[in-house]
């Protein structure tokens, strides 16, 4: 997957962002998980 793919730009990094500003500031370890395991399926 390139970042200028289409599934990159609509599916993928929509859902990441998502999820990311839903979590509450005080979860900041849970935002790092996160941000760790859509790395990984990225790169994957």
């Amino acid at each position: 997957m390139l970042f200028s793919s289409l599934t990159f730009l609509f599916s993928f990094l929509p859902c990441l962002l998502f999820l990311y500003f839903i979590i509450p500031k005080q979860y900041i370890k849970l935002k790092n998980l996160l941000l760790l395991v859509f790395s990984l399926c990225f790169y994957a």
